[in-house]
């Protein structure tokens, strides 16, 4: 059914929620943001919440779900359209918790200009989708916590970077997709994330799509912002990325082993501007394989 409540369910003991049908479609817990300060869970214990659509709350940490730790497990639900109120804080949908299976959707912390972690903070997310989600500081996804197997389209943040995810010292990344993510701040897609592994980035704006992280068997392709910076990349390919005006591929990165294909620099310069081409500007390369780059003023392959 569809429940429409300002209420928050408390639950503080070793339990499993699950909808009738188990499917987000059906079972739909709808707040009322404009006028209320409520969130739909507070989860504190081993508990598994199942099958739900949670939208239109508004609250503080975690205006879906609010969880105390990691034990907590939230699974095919669809958390959408939840926004942070107050001021500096973090997780509009989820705060904590464990998550498989889920769909975040449209969540942001854009009422609150030091909001950080658009749709979920410190969370451990497998298996999920995130499309729209936004910050207002960083991390448009996620701030902080782990994420494997998911997919990120169109997340975006601004003043501090992390489109899809600024991260910290555990943070882990692995096995995901990034698509069309934007931020004005370094790291278009990833900021500050130590482990990075057999990830595909694409068509990223903004700025830089990966920011001082450590990357790994990964894909850089049809970027429009520098693919990699201040990082450290192995085992990966930049291939047909075009930016304007600053390199295509890496900047100022430690790579080993990586190959850049048909990567380029479109903006000509003007007067005493200088804009580094192609593949590579400054860092450390070894073993690297270079075809087909382009600098529209120097440095086709390195700069």
């Amino acid at each position: 059914g569809d429940s429409r409540t300002n209420h928050v369910v408390v639950v503080r003991d070793y339990i499993k929620i699950v909808s009738q049908s188990n499917s987000p479609d059906d079972t739909i817990i709808a707040g009322n943001r404009a006028s209320s300060y409520a969130r739909a869970f507070a989860l504190n214990g081993i508990i598994h919440l199942s099958g739900v659509t949670i939208s239109n709350f508004a609250a503080g940490e975690g205006s879906a779900i609010n969880c105390k730790n990691t034990k907590p497990l939230i699974e095919n639900c669809i958390l959408t359209r939840n926004y942070i109120r107050s001021a500096g804080q973090a997780g509009a949908a989820l705060y904590y918790g464990t998550v498989k299976n889920c769909k975040f959707l449209y969540n942001g912390t854009t009422g609150d200009p030091k909001g950080n972690g658009g749709a979920c903070y410190s969370s451990i997310v497998n298996d999920s989708y995130f499309e729209g989600n936004k910050a207002a500081r960083s991390g448009g996804a996620g701030r902080y916590g782990s994420y494997s197997n998911c997919v990120f389209i169109s997340n975006s943040c601004t003043s501090s970077g992390g489109g899809a995810i600024y991260g910290n010292s555990a943070t882990k990344v692995l096995d995901c997709v990034f698509q069309g993510n934007s931020s004005t701040a370094v790291g278009s897609c990833l900021h500050t994330v130590p482990f990075v592994s057999n990830c595909v980035f694409r068509s990223s704006s903004g700025n830089v799509a990966v920011y001082n992280s450590t990357v790994y068997d990964s894909v850089f392709t049809n970027n429009a912002v520098t693919g990699a910076s201040n990082s450290t990349v192995i085992n990966s390919l930049f291939m047909n990325n075009s930016v304007g005006k600053s390199v295509a591929g890496t900047s100022a990165c430690t790579t080993t082993n990586c190959v850049y294909i048909n990567n380029r620099t479109t903006t000509k310069a003007s007067g005493s501007n200088k804009y580094p081409g192609g593949a590579a500007s400054g860092g450390t390369h070894v073993n690297a394989y270079f075809e087909r780059n382009y600098g529209r003023n120097s440095g086709g392959a390195i700069y």
